[in-house]
């Protein structure tokens, strides 16, 4: 294996039930999800966990770090050549070769389907390429895995959106919310929220989400996209208007020739700066009713 297994499997003290009984199932558990790894068997290990996950009664504590081993386990590189090609395919995502770096992920989710991260290289490129019903049914593959998976999560709500299905947003992100701890994750469930609030005509709303997603986060090409898309629904506002007009300036120039550190820096935003040509137009139209 790429990582020494010691870094996923500490000491079995990590379970500190109050009965001594809890205690020695939880270091049964613990030890064969332990040995299935070794084994290569990790879906097994995987699946085990989960299992132990369902027992509502669990501690807190100890089901936080079974989830953060399950997480763990779920983005295990078994061999060399499977890191190879994921790496290699998220080289080519983000250079823009979405439909090469599609074959790399196939390639290395071939050799070892349990690997979520990998997953997840596949589903952004799916997303991408608007293949959204394919994209979903994967997501929703690897989130029977691993339902506490953050990136998945969020490309879960992504492909929801994607597929239409609006209507089941605001429940799906009810229940997610709580496993998007990241920044990044936080950005961008506002942005999809934006998104939904846009579908259902509470421009004023979008405005607003979208005013605090600039705040601290200038550089989020999707922000100034929804402050220029909602004020254009609030032409009665001058001040709203004239921002809107400056947030789709913005939105282009950020965009124009998005770099690769761009999609890494977010790179669950599948979308980013696929609406470039929309601001761009609204511009030419003004220029030609001058």
């Amino acid at each position: 294996m790429i990582w020494s297994l010691s870094f996923f499997f500490w000491g079995l003290s990590i379970f500190q039930a109050p009965a001594l009984s809890e205690q020695d199932k939880l270091q049964d558990i613990y030890k064969k999800s332990e040995q299935l790894v070794i084994d290569a068997r990790p879906q097994e290990a995987m699946a085990l966990l989960l299992g132990l996950l369902s027992d509502e009664e669990m501690d807190s504590s100890q089901r936080q770090k079974i989830r953060a081993l399950l997480n763990r386990i779920s983005e295990l590189f078994l061999n060399e050549r499977t890191q190879k090609l994921f790496e290699h395919g998220k080289s080519l995502y983000f250079q823009g070769q979405t439909q090469l770096s599609m074959d790399r992920f196939k390639e290395a989710l071939v050799l070892e389907p349990h690997n979520l991260k990998v997953l997840v290289g596949h589903s952004r490129a799916l997303l991408y390429l608007d293949q959204c019903g394919e994209a979903l049914s994967q997501i929703q593959k690897g989130r029977e895995k691993n339902p506490y998976h953050e990136d998945l999560a969020v490309l879960f709500l992504m492909a929801s959106l994607c597929q239409g299905r609006g209507e089941e947003f605001m429940s799906h992100l009810e229940e997610i919310t709580p496993l998007l701890q990241s920044p990044q994750s936080q950005l961008q469930r506002k942005s999809m929220q934006a998104s939904w609030l846009y579908g259902q005509g509470k421009f004023a709303e979008v405005f607003s989400l979208a005013q605090e997603l600039v705040e601290g986060n200038e550089g989020f090409p999707k922000g100034h996209l929804w402050i220029w898309r909602s004020a254009q629904k609030m032409d009665e506002e001058d001040f709203a208007r004239q921002g809107g007009r400056q947030a789709g300036r913005r939105y282009i120039s950020l965009c124009k020739g998005v770099s690769s550190r761009l999609r890494r820096t977010y790179e669950n935003q599948t979308d980013l700066c696929r609406s470039v040509r929309e601001v761009e137009l609204y511009f030419e139209k003004l220029e030609r009713e001058r």
